[in-house]
């Protein structure tokens, strides 16, 4: 369970619960059991809420190696020996001596949007044959024969944020269902009842002629036919992108849960939106968005309020539309232009300007950021709109990554004039920070302490916070400096254990130790261990250490005289080598062992030495053999 201190003075604790629930997870099938404070997934027409139930759905993130959408495959059968070159948005990949036969290319780069291709074949006479072709790839879309599903049902949790336990006594429920019907067509429904509701909602999502993705559903209230549409078009490659979406509803169409504070229902939505970006000049980006609203001074069909977000506070009065709907007649329009330009590899400055088409209203903005290095970074930040004109300017430098201090000073001379100030830092125990806000003269100081407590392989851990997964390396040796990503993670403690907080589930993970604070007579089988974990979850990575025996000495002839450099030696299981000056390793023997030198016809007696230890001896003789 997640919990937060109170903000309301009147309650006698002083925590507030916002989620407590149970996860199961099985990445072999993708599915996800969640029984507790779970929500459905949602969509552009179909929201999402919060209930006290059970949550049963796919979630492709689970294996994140598996692509659950549609990819290009480049593979051909070769009738002779040929060589290939494949060009994919200028990135070349070859196949210099294909034999005849099957053949295909496994592209390494994940595909988005619109792409161009260009294979070029050469036989074995030189002879060069050249085929361009484009193809569009949709994460919208599902794989064929794919199918993905959500199923939930609760009691739905009303004053989300503020109330510890406040569910509904009515049971709703949803279920989602995609298919990937083709690489080019995936299809979609989703019935959801409650509150003496049933909603439905069915469609598709198409990859049309390479040219972008086209979707259409269609929604309906099913206790009084109420109807409504939906229409979408996207399309996207490397340096451009467009979008274009429109929804209808009836009158008296309302989702299962939606309390009608506005006591109007959407009559029409749209959105438009164009993105072109420039090598010399930089990104732009331009938006349309307008919503019509049908006017209504009916009591709306929900008559309980369901505020699901404590930023709304209470609902108006049934049969009180709101005012700004009254003045505009129900419409809002806006149209927003953004710029955003890299002027170095420290410098960017980006502008956006929205106009209120209603109420002719402008805001501009321009915003300059600034990198000095040594994660010290300002940020200007100018802003003009019918009201004021104001400045603001803030300076920080970022904690380094893992451990590290930062801070954060910023003022503005806005309404208000807020100043605020912050003071962090990232420990192997935990993340820190000290705030300090003033505004209309009115100050606030808080503190912040996050961190986790582990219990695993029999002991305690204090750690940093755990945001996802977590690994316990163990390798039974304090001091040993631990690597992730390249990362310094500090020392094992004295029991030769380290927790790595910041672990991402289901994907592979690698660790790294640094052999160097090992002891001389250590032996190690691999200093880099790959590892998975869990969501939510925490996995035991053991790195093989073991304690060797090993013996250094100098071994003489009856003469007195060393040992000639590579004379081999045998205890009848192994052989061992004498170096330059009769100077003899062993690693892993015991006392008194007896090592053969068949040449020499004399054998090398070991004294009583001690286990697990690097012994060093003095000169040994190689006695005549009996």
């Amino acid at each position: 369970g997640l919990y937060s201190p109170s903000q309301n003075t009147n309650r006698t604790n002083r925590y507030q619960r916002f989620d407590t629930k149970l996860m199961l997870e099985n990445e072999l099938s993708n599915r996800v059991i969640q029984i507790g404070d779970v929500y459905n997934q949602g969509s552009n027409f179909l929201p999402s809420y919060r209930v006290g139930g059970i949550r049963i759905g796919r979630d492709f993130s689970l294996n994140p190696t598996e692509v659950n959408y549609p990819l290009p495959q480049f593979l051909g059968v070769a009738e002779i020996p040929s060589a290939l070159d494949l060009w994919v948005n200028n990135q070349q990949y070859s196949m210099p001596d294909i034999e005849g036969g099957p053949f295909r290319f496994d592209l390494q780069n994940t595909l988005t949007g619109f792409n161009s291709a260009t294979i070029i074949t050469r036989d074995i006479q030189g002879r060069e044959v050249v085929q361009n072709i484009n193809f569009y790839v949709a994460t919208q879309l599902l794989r064929k024969g794919l199918m993905d599903y959500d199923f939930t049902a609760g009691f739905l949790r009303e004053n989300y944020g503020t109330k510890d336990d406040e569910y509904t006594s009515k049971l709703i429920s949803t279920g989602r269902m995609g298919y990937g019907i083709t690489s080019y067509l995936s299809a979609h429904a989703t019935l959801q009842h409650g509150n003496d509701k049933t909603n439905l909602a069915a469609g598709f999502n198409a990859s049309v002629l390479n040219l972008g993705i086209v979707s259409f559903s269609y929604l309906n209230s099913l206790d009084n036919n109420a109807q409504g549409f939906y229409y979408s078009y996207d399309f996207s490659m490397r340096s451009l992108g467009f979008y274009i979406n429109y929804m209808t509803l009836d009158n008296d169409y309302t989702d299962i849960v939606t309390y009608n504070v506005l006591n109007s229902t959407i009559k029409n939505q749209t959105s438009v939106g164009f993105s072109k970006s420039f090598d010399s000049i930089g990104q732009f980006s331009i938006s349309y968005n307008s919503r019509q609203n049908h006017i209504s001074n009916v009591a709306p069909i929900v008559t309980t309020p369901i505020v699901t977000s404590p930023n709304l506070g209470e609902p108006p009065l049934p049969n009180m539309p709101r005012p700004d709907d009254l003045v505009n007649n129900g419409r809002h329009a806006y149209t927003q232009v953004s710029w955003s330009k890299s002027l170095n590899t420290r410098s960017n400055l980006s502008a956006r300007y929205q106009y209120d088409n209603i109420l002719k209203q402008k805001t501009f903005s321009l915003n300059f950021y600034y990198r000095f290095g040594n994660n010290l970074n300002g940020n200007y930040q100018f802003y003009h709109n019918n009201l004021e004109n104001s400045q603001s300017l803030s300076i920080a430098k970022s904690s380094d990554y893992p451990y590290g201090y930062g801070w954060t000073v910023s003022a503005s001379d806005s309404y208000g004039k807020p100043i605020y100030a912050d003071a962090n830092m990232r420990q192997h125990y935990g993340n820190g920070a000290i705030r300090y806000t003033k505004q209309h003269n009115k100050t606030t100081t808080s503190a912040e302490w996050r961190g986790a407590l582990v219990y695993m392989d029999k002991e305690v851990f204090v750690t940093n916070h755990i945001y996802d997964a977590f690994a316990l390396v163990n390798t039974g040796h304090p001091d040993v400096p631990l690597l992730t990503h390249n990362n310094d993670k500090g020392g094992m403690t004295k029991s030769g254990k380290k927790i790595v907080p910041d672990v991402s589930s289901y994907a592979t993970q690698k660790v790294q130790i640094d052999p160097s604070n090992l002891p001389e007579n250590a032996l190690i089988k691999e200093n880099t261990k790959s590892f998975k974990a869990k969501r939510y979850g925490g996995v035991v990575v053991n790195f093989d250490i073991q304690d060797a025996t090993q013996v250094r000495a100098i071994l003489h002839d009856l003469n007195n005289n060393p040992l000639p450099a590579g004379a081999e030696l045998t205890n009848g299981k192994q052989q061992a080598w004498v170096g330059w000056d009769g100077e003899f390793f062993l690693e892993n023997t015991t006392s008194f062992e007896k090592w053969f030198w068949e040449k020499g016809k004399c054998v090398v007696t070991l004294p009583k030495i001690d286990d697990k230890e690097t012994n060093d001896l003095d000169v040994l003789i190689c006695e005549k053999a009996q």
